[in-house]
Formats: structure tokens, C-alpha cells, sequence
């Protein structure tokens, strides 16, 4: 899950950038620079990095999985010859039986057998983040041969197979050769240089300043990919500002493009300019391409705090804002309006909930019989009943400026937004921050009662964080506590029912407002072929994409 910052590894606002240059020396070899707003120090740990952006995307250039998602959002075999066959005993699922692809070779030119798999396990063991720690504790190796092992519980059967399937397809396999014990931490030699299985592996690293430069090239004995025009090289370079990204596109003209003269090949989302990147698609020069997200967009609010600690109070505040306007006048183009934490892409969602809106008369009606009065200023007043004392409703409103870009629909939305309190007499302090800033405030409940924040999350759509250890807004209610144990036990059937139910919880008690979902757009060169975006972590298919020359 992610909110305008990694939070526990997931997405929400950035722009990459692709820059694709023919090698003089071959015809087929071809490099690929694109930017990353930030390069973290710890980008190559692969146990205890933040699991930010930059470190997912690396992920996928140097390791391989046993499975991994796709862009259809279903599991497929990475390292494995199929998806696992589940081990049946006549009544129960005891585990998983694996097979791995034959002759896989790691970029030194080392066997990659059973024997990493079961290492991977203790290192995962030994080291590691609560969740793949977990699934690999609960896990027992059996080793049949070089190519083929087993996966069985350790204690009870429960889900394990479905657990396991699930983890495996995020654990990323290591070399037990390049280990003298199945340690890790963040010092050791391995995290600054990984050898990985995966397209490419990391040849150099250069560090100046503010600015890093990583370059990457493809894994000798990788078998992903056309043999002809496949890509070779990729530089991975810093740029932290979105402005100066957004400028390569926005100092681009046609015919500049066609002449040659560019910055950018491939990019994300948050398209100013759509006037010049359509009458690039026009002139033949870029592809677009629409990709699922699991993500939505909220207002997030701090629940500790006066006037927000009340659910009739808060239930005004989503009346006041009118999604489907919203999404008509700023997202003509593909969002849509949700009412809980679950989007209708996903299988768990309640149709028969509606976006509330209501009249801004109405709703401060609903105010005064809370207590509230709308003064001679047209200001909404709280009137205490206990001393009599009056305060005005204020709320400090805080959004990460990398999120919300100037010109932006967000921008656009969120301004539409603080317009309808505005007319309810409710004063908003905006407040933008960068990144770095709104990532430390977010954590401090003192200081902001509303964020405008994006969630993405994961392919088993664990919302759990949101109110436990990623739960910024304070809510707690013991009956959705169980209720999410009970989703995160269940399967198919059982964990929509119960999924249908936290999002009802949700809905009532609102300690969101649940505003929209938008499946992103990203563009590419047309000379870029053979194009897969998968949607949490983008370059999964990296090794298959080619370049074209016409």
C-alpha cells in the first residue's frame, strides 16, 4: 500500500522517463535512460529497503521470482516451468510442488538450482519484513532434485498454499554461492553490487551530489526477449524535481519530434500538454497505452481531532463534495467514483451504495441541529454546550505537491473541493508539501486535520494497514478489526462477503471520503514494441520489450 510515499510498498504519484539511443556498434543493441525522482541509498536491498519506488523498479531489472503478476492481473511462472500444483492428500491442501525452468543460469554462469530456492527461505527466515518472514517460517523445503522441490506447511494446513503462492510471487530468489551464511544486512558487499537472476544485473554505480547514475545491462544468460532490437542498456538517473520532468514534454514540439530532436520516450500519467501528445499519436510518433491500477484517491481525515472525532460531522463532510461532477468536469476520461476502500475492478465492492452529495442548504441544516451555527460572516461556529463558548470550524488541509502538480486535474479537483467548505463556512488552510515533508507530517497527528492522499495496493487488495500500523487517520473500531482478520483468512466467496462488509463499515462510519479511481495512462515511442505495463510494479516485463527501427 502505498500513500503519496511507500507504504509498504506500493504507488502513487510519479513520472518516468525513457530515453532509447542505437548503439553504433550493433544494429539490435539498444540503451534505455529513464528518471527516478529519488534513488534511495538502500535501492539494491532487497530485505530491508523501504520499498519505495525506485527500489521495486530495480527489483524487477535484477531478480527473478518463482512467479510473479502480470498486466492482466494473474499469477504466471517466472523461474517456474507453470504455476505450482497443489500436493492433495485426498481431503486437505498439504502444500505446493514446484519445478523450475531447465538450465536458468545466474549472470556469473552458476547453476541456479533447488538449492538457492531453499537458501532464499533461510535467508528470508533469518532477516526480512513481517510478511515473507512469516511465509517462509511457516514453510518447509523438501528438496527432490535440481529442478523440482516442495513446499509444505509447517503446522497448520489453514491457507498455506494460497499464502505461499502469493509470497513467492514477491520474494526475490538469491545466489547461495555469493553467501557465506544466509545473512543480510544493510553493510554487506551484496546489497551495494546484488547478482540477480532477473533481464539485467548492475554494472556501475556513479554518485555525484544530489545526482546518482546506475547503469544496467541485460543478463548474458536471460532467454527473455527477441534475439533482434531487444534492449540492452538501461541508465537509471536521478531527477528529483517533477517541473523539470514535466518540461522535457512541455518544451517538445512536433516537429522537433520529428526531427529528432527529444527527451522523452516513455512516460507515466499526468499529462499536462495533451494537446501536443495527441497530435504526436496523430503524426505516428507516440503509442498510449491504459493499464489497471488498484488504487483510489481520498481525503483522508484525522479522526483524533474536534469536530472530525464525530461521524454525523463527517458524514457532512462527503455529502458537501459531489464525486461524479468532479469526475465529469476534471476526469473525463476514464475515473470513476467509489464509496469504500475497494474498487469495482476487483470483485469486492457494494453497488448498492451511492455517492452522497446533497445541497450546501441541506447540509448545514444537518450542522445546526449538531450544535453548529453559521455566523454574520457566514462562518460555521461550534457552539460548546457545556460553557457556552464559541469556535470556528477550521480544518489544515495538507497534500504532497509531487501529487498535486500545478495545472494538474488533481490540482483542478482538489481546488473544486476546499471551494464546496468554503461554502459551508468551514475555513481550509492549504497546505503543500514536498515529499519528504508531507511523508513526516502525515506521521504527526498534531499537525494536520485533512490530507488529500492516494492509496495503491497490492493484488490481494490488503487494506489491513489503513487502520493498523499504517493508520494515519486514528480510526478505531474493534468490530472492523475483526472483520479484516476475518477477510485476511477467507478466500474467493467467504472474503467477498466479508470484504462487502468493510466496505459498508467504511462507508457509514467514513474515516475517509472515498473520492475516485482513475485507471493511468502511459505513452511511448512507436518504435517501442512489445509493450506489457504491469500495474504495481511496471518493468516486470522489461526483458521482453524491443525497439523497432523505422
Amino acid at each position: 500500500m502505498k500513500v503519496s510515499q511507500s507504504l509498504g510498498g506500493s504507488i502513487v504519484q510519479i513520472l518516468v522517463v525513457l530515453c532509447f539511443t542505437a548503439i553504433a556498434q550493433a544494429q539490435d543493441y539498444f540503451g534505455m535512460k529513464y528518471a527516478e525522482p529519488v534513488i534511495h541509498s538502500e535501492a539494491f536491498d532487497p530485505i530491508y529497503g523501504r520499498r519505495a519506488e525506485d527500489q521495486i523498479r530495480i527489483g524487477e531489472f535484477i531478480y527473478s521470482r518463482l512467479w510473479r503478476w502480470n498486466s492482466l492481473l494473474n499469477l504466471e511462472p517466472d523461474l517456474c516451468v507453470s504455476l505450482p500444483e497443489i500436493i492433495r492428500d485426498g481431503k486437505s491442501k498439504n502444500g505446493i510442488s514446484c519445478t523450475l525452468k531447465p538450465n536458468i543460469k545466474w549472470p556469473d554462469g552458476h547453476s541456479l538450482t533447488s538449492d538457492d530456492i531453499e537458501f532464499t527461505i533461510e535467508v528470508y527466515k533469518n532477516n526480512g519484513k513481517a510478511y515473507l518472514k512469516e511465509a517462509c517460517e511457516n514453510t518447509i523445503f523438501r528438496r527432490i532434485d535440481d529442478e523440482n522441490f516442495e513446499l509444505l506447511p509447517k503446522g497448520e494446513i489453514g491457507e498455506f498454499a494460497f499464502k505461499t503462492q502469493l509470497a513467492f510471487a514477491k520474494i526475490q530468489i538469491f545466489p547461495k554461492h555469493k553467501f557465506v551464511q544466509p545473512y543480510l544486512t544493510a553493510q554487506d558487499a551484496y546489497v551495494k553490487r546484488p547478482l540477480g537472476s532477473g533481464p539485467f544485473q548492475l554494472e556501475a554505480t556513479s554518485v555525484k551530489g544530489v545526482k546518482t547514475e546506475l547503469l544496467f545491462r541485460r543478463n548474458q544468460y536471460s532467454t527473455e526477449g527477441s534475439p533482434k532490437f531487444k534492449i540492452n542498456e538501461i541508465k537509471a538517473v536521478t531527477e528529483p524535481s517533477f517541473s523539470n520532468q514535466m518540461s522535457d514534454i512541455r518544451t517538445l514540439n512536433a516537429n522537433s519530434y520529428e526531427a529528432g530532436d527529444h527527451k522523452i520516450d516513455l512516460l507515466i500519467e499526468e499529462i499536462s500538454n495533451l494537446g501536443l501528445i495527441r497530435e504526436l499519436k496523430t503524426r505516428g510518433h507516440l503509442t498510449d497505452q491504459r493499464y489497471a491500477r488498484n488504487s483510489w484517491t481520498a481525503l483522508a481525515l484525522n479522526t483524533r481531532k474536534d469536530h472530525l472525532n464525530s461521524t454525523a460531522f463527517r458524514i457532512q463532510l462527503d455529502n458537501a463534495i459531489d464525486d461524479k461532477k468532479i469526475i465529469k468536469n476534471f476526469f473525463p476520461d476514464g475515473a470513476k467514483d467509489i464509496t469504500g476502500p475497494f474498487i469495482r475492478d476487483y470483485g469486492i465492492y457494494v453497488d448498492s451504495l451511492r455517492d452522497r452529495a446533497a445541497p450546501a442548504g441541506e447540509i448545514i441544516e444537518h450542522f445546526k441541529k449538531q450544535g453548529y451555527i453559521i455566523n454574520k460572516n457566514n462562518q460555521l461556529v461550534w457552539i460548546d454546550p457545556s460553557t457556552g463558548k464559541n469556535s470556528k470550524v477550521e480544518f489544515r488541509l495538507i497534500f504532497n505537491r509531487d501529487f498535486v502538480v500545478s495545472g494538474s486535474r488533481e490540482e483542478h479537483a482538489l481546488k473544486h473541493i476546499i471551494e464546496q467548505y468554503t461554502n459551508l463556512g468551514i475555513k481550509i488552510i492549504r497546505d503543500g508539501l514536498s515529499q519528504g515533508a508531507f511523508s513526516e507530517k502525515m506521521s504527526d497527528s498534531t499537525y494536520w486535520d485533512m490530507a488529500f492522499v492516494r492509496y495503491t495496493f497490492g493484488w490481494d487488495n490488503n487494506i489491513t494497514p489503513l487502520f493498523t500500523f499504517g493508520n494515519y487517520t486514528g480510526y478505531r473500531n474493534s468490530q472492523l478489526l475483526n472483520e479484516l482478520k476475518i477477510y485476511e483468512k477467507s478466500r474467493e466467496a467467504a472474503k467477498k462477503r466479508s470484504g462487502e462488509r468493510i466496505h459498508q463499515h467504511c462507508y457509514d462510519n467514513v474515516p475517509y471520503l472515498f473520492l475516485w479511481h482513475v485507471d493511468p495512462e502511459m505513452y511511448y515511442r512507436s518504435i517501442i514494441d512489445n509493450v506489457t505495463i504491469t500495474p504495481m510494479t511496471f518493468f516486470t516485463s522489461i526483458g521482453q520489450w524491443s525497439v523497432s527501427p523505422r
